[in-house]
């Protein structure tokens, strides 16, 4: 049986200077509109957008 993730992340995370935009998604972290999806702001500067892995 195998399993395919609909991720809907996008993470920008600022550690110390070093900025890294990972992302994990097929679509552009801009036009996130998608079910199970919340966006996290830990801090004006750090912003993390995170979906959750739904098994289908």
């Amino acid at each position: 049986e195998s399993y395919h993730f609909h991720v809907c992340v996008c993470v920008y995370i600022t550690l110390h200077t070093t900025p890294e935009l990972l992302f994990i998604t097929n679509f552009y972290c801009p036009n996130i509109k998608r079910p199970n999806c919340r966006k996290v702001s830990l801090s004006e500067s750090n912003n993390i957008i995170v979906g959750d892995f739904n098994s289908h």
